[in-house]
């Protein structure tokens, strides 16, 4: 069985405006993607992203950028990557980690 290495953080981390998009881009029933990452739901409480390999990363980031997340999005999964994990949970319930901004929502 697979274990799956992730990085759980608050949604603070995250702007408004990228909750938006991945709101927009959460996979539907059955899989698929719906934008330039994998995106599942937390049900109200977050979203579980797939991390891109290293690889991959710069064009994933440019692929987000075009579809309009910020640069602080993709610094989150460029430090999930970082610490070698494999996805990025954001929670609503989770910790803020120090030295990473956060953002106000309203």
């Amino acid at each position: 069985m697979p274990i799956v290495r992730t990085l759980d953080l608050s949604t603070s981390h995250v702007k408004s405006s990228d909750l938006a998009l991945l709101e927009s881009h959460i996979r539907p029933p059955g899989g698929g993607e719906r934008g330039p990452v994998a995106v599942d739901t937390r049900g109200e409480y977050g979203f579980w992203i797939n991390v891109p390999t290293e690889d991959a990363l710069a064009d994933t980031a440019q692929e987000l950028r075009k579809a309009g997340y910020s640069d602080a999005f993709t610094d989150l999964l460029a430090n999930a990557r970082a610490r070698g994990c494999e996805a990025l949970c954001l929670d609503c319930d989770a910790d803020e980690e120090a030295g990473l901004p956060t953002f106000e929502h309203g």
